[in-house]
């Protein structure tokens, strides 16, 4: 069963998740943890990851383009857009996806990062 190992930098916070994951067609993965479901797709250019549970949405990651997605939570929807910098795969021993963007809801602004690995 492939791990999933997300280290994360979010408004100057740092974390770090791991999680069990089920491979359900080429280069889709599908992980949880107590509230959401995560279904990961790995395309050519751009990562989608979708969100299913206490949170509801899609995110879409393309180098150089802005995508706006709803993301529904218990208290109401939020309108976010992601503008992806940096959009990294390389498949080696394990799969690493790096990811540098500006993520703006209802126009607070702030940087992220995330490093995804992704080992069979």
């Amino acid at each position: 069963m492939p791990k999933i190992k997300i280290n994360s930098l979010a408004a100057g916070e740092a974390s770090k998740e791991e999680f069990e994951a089920s491979l359900i067609g080429e280069d889709k993965y599908t992980f949880s943890d107590k509230e959401n479901k995560y279904t990961l797709t790995i395309l050519d250019d751009k990562l989608i990851y979708e969100l299913d549970g206490e949170g509801k949405g899609k995110l879409v990651f393309e180098k150089d383009k802005v995508h706006t997605c709803d993301y529904e939570t218990p208290y109401g929807a939020l309108k976010m857009q992601l503008k992806t910098m940096l959009l990294s795969v390389r498949r080696e021993e394990e799969l690493k996806i790096v990811i540098h963007y500006m993520l703006n809801i209802d126009g607070q602004e702030d940087f992220h990062s995330k490093e995804i690995r992704i080992q069979a």
